[in-house]
C-alpha cells in the first residue's frame, strides 16, 4: 500500500531524478506512477531498485509483510511511551539506531510516529517537526486514514494530537483525541491518557469545568488499573484545576491525597509540585506568608534534586510581597529569582513579574514597555492562552491614563483572543 512512498522518499533522499533510478529497470512514467500509488512494482523491479538505492533488498521485498515479532514489539513500544515515557525512551533510541529494522512500510510508519511524538516530548520540535513533514505526512492524509489498520488509525490520531498540541494547535488537537476515544474500545490501556490529553488541552483552554470532567474520567480508569504513579499525577492535576476554579477546598483536599502518594511512593518531583500548589491555594486564600513557607519548601526541595525549575517558586514568593506591598522584600526576591531564568519563556514571565515591581513603584511609563513588549513576544509565538489578561491589563493602564484610543484597542484584542480560544 505505501511501498511507492518509500520508493519516492528514499530517492529523493539520495538526491536521484526519476530518469536516474529508474534507468535500465523501467521507464520514467512506470516509476512515477509506481510512487504515485497506482502501480505495484514485482519482486524483479524492487530487487533492482534496492541495489541502486543502497538498502537491503528485503527493505524493498518485504514491504508487505508484517511479521508478528515486529507487531508484538511496536504494541509494546506504544503502550510504554504513553504510559511510561522514561521506560520507553531507551528502546525509542536503540531501535532507531537501525534505519531498516522494519521491513513493513506500516510498521515503519508507526515506529515514525512513536518516534516523533518521543522527539516532541523532550524538547526536539526541530527534529520532530522535520520528520513529520519529511517522512510521515507523506504516507497518510486525514481523509485517507480509512486505508490504514485499526491500530494505524489509533496511532495516527494520537499523532495528530500530539503534534499539534506542541505546535499550539489547541483545537484542533483536541479534536483528535476526541475522535480517538471514539473509537477507542472500553477497557483498552491507552483510554485514561487519552481523557487526561483531552483534559491538559481543555485546561490550557480554560475550559475548567470540562477539563475536570476528563481528569476525573481519567483518575477512574487509573484507579481501576491501580496505576499509583498516574493516580498522584492527578490527584495533584485536578487540585490545581479546582484552585483554578476557586474551590480551595477541594483543591486542597486532592493536593493531600497526592502529597500522601508522593511521600508513600517517594515521588519526589510530584511532591515538589505539591507543595508549591499548595502555595497558590494559601496565596489565593490571602494567607501570604503561609504561601511563602510553601513556596521555600519547594525551592529547598527542587535544591536537594538539583532541579533547575526554581523560577516559578521564587515569583510566586516576590508576587505574595507585592500583595503585602513590602517593595524592598519583593524587589529583593526578585534579584535572587533572575539568576534562575534559564529559557527566553522564562525571561518573560520574569518580565512580567519585574512590570508589576516597576508599577508599584511609580515607574509606568517602565511598566507599560515591559507589558507590552511580554504582549509582542506572546503574539509572535501564537501563545493565545498567556496573552489571557494582558491586554486587558494594558487597556486599564491606557483607560487609567486617559489614553482611550490604546485602551479600546487593547480592549478589542482581549475579546478577540477570547473568542478564538473559545472555538
Amino acid at each position: 500500500m505505501f511501498i511507492g512512498t518509500r520508493i519516492k522518499l528514499l530517492r529523493k533522499e539520495r538526491g536521484l531524478t526519476l530518469k536516474e533510478l529508474s534507468e535500465g529497470i523501467m521507464s520514467v512514467p512506470y516509476l512515477s506512477n509506481i510512487e504515485a500509488g497506482k502501480f505495484e512494482p514485482n519482486k524483479e523491479m524492487l530487487k533492482s531498485l534496492a541495489e541502486r538505492l543502497k538498502v537491503p533488498k528485503e527493505y524493498l521485498l518485504n514491504h508487505s509483510v508484517a511479521s508478528q515479532e515486529a507487531r508484538e514489539e511496536l504494541e509494546q513500544l506504544y503502550l510504554l511511551a504513553a504510559n511510561d515515557f522514561m521506560k520507553a525512551k531507551d528502546l525509542i533510541k536503540e531501535y532507531s539506531k537501525d534505519k531498516f529494522r522494519y521491513s513493513a512500510v506500516y510498521h515503519e510508519i508507526l515506529f515514525k510516529i512513536i518516534y516523533c511524538v518521543y522527539l516532541y516530548k523532550i524538547g526536539e520540535y526541530e527534529k520532530a517537526t522535520s520528520l513529520n513533514v519529511n517522512c510521515i505526512s507523506h504516507y497518510i492524509k486525514e481523509d485517507q486514514i480509512d486505508r490504514v489498520p485499526f491500530n494505524g488509525r489509533l496511532a495516527f490520531l494520537y499523532f495528530w494530537g500530539v503534534s499539534n498540541y506542541y505546535k499550539r494547535n489547541l483545537i484542533s488537537s483536541l479534536k483528535y483525541f476526541e475522535k480517538l476515544i471514539e473509537i477507542l474500545p472500553l477497557g483498552n490501556n491507552f483510554r485514561p491518557n487519552a481523557f487526561y490529553n483531552m483534559s491538559a488541552i481543555t485546561y490550557e483552554l480554560r475550559r475548567y469545568n470540562e477539563s475536570l470532567k476528563h481528569a476525573k474520567k481519567s483518575l477512574e480508569l487509573h484507579i481501576e488499573n491501580h496505576n499509583w504513579i498516574k493516580i498522584g499525577e492527578l490527584y495533584n492535576f485536578i487540585g490545581v484545576i479546582y484552585w483554578e476554579i476557586g474551590d480551595l477546598e477541594e483543591a486542597n483536599k486532592y493536593l493531600d491525597k497526592s502529597l500522601e502518594i508522593a511521600e508513600l511512593k517517594e515521588i519526589i518531583t510530584l511532591k515538589q509540585r505539591i507543595v508549591h500548589n499548595k502555595g497558590l491555594i494559601a496565596q489565593k486564600a490571602e494567607k501570604y506568608f503561609e504561601a511563602i513557607e510553601y513556596y521555600y519548601t519547594t525551592i529547598a526541595l527542587r535544591k536537594e534534586t538539583n532541579s533547575p525549575d526554581l523560577l516559578c517558586s521564587y515569583l510566586g514568593i516576590v508576587e505574595c510581597y507585592l500583595l503585602l506591598d513590602d517593595i524592598e522584600k519583593a524587589n529583593e526576591i526578585a534579584k535572587i529569582a533572575q539568576k534562575y531564568i534559564n529559557s527566553e519563556s522564562d525571561m518573560y514571565r520574569f518580565e512580567l513579574q519585574h512590570a508589576e515591581i516597576l508599577y508599584k513603584i511609580g515607574e509606568k511609563q517602565s511598566f507599560i514597555e515591559k507589558i507590552e513588549n511580554v504582549i509582542n513576544y506572546y503574539e509572535e509565538n501564537q501563545n493565545r492562552q498567556e496573552l489571557v489578561g494582558l491586554y486587558q491589563k494594558a487597556g486599564d493602564y491606557y483607560f487609567q491614563n486617559r489614553k482611550y484610543k490604546d485602551a479600546a484597542i487593547h480592549y478589542h484584542k482581549e475579546l478577540i483572543n477570547q473568542e478564538e480560544l473559545n472555538r
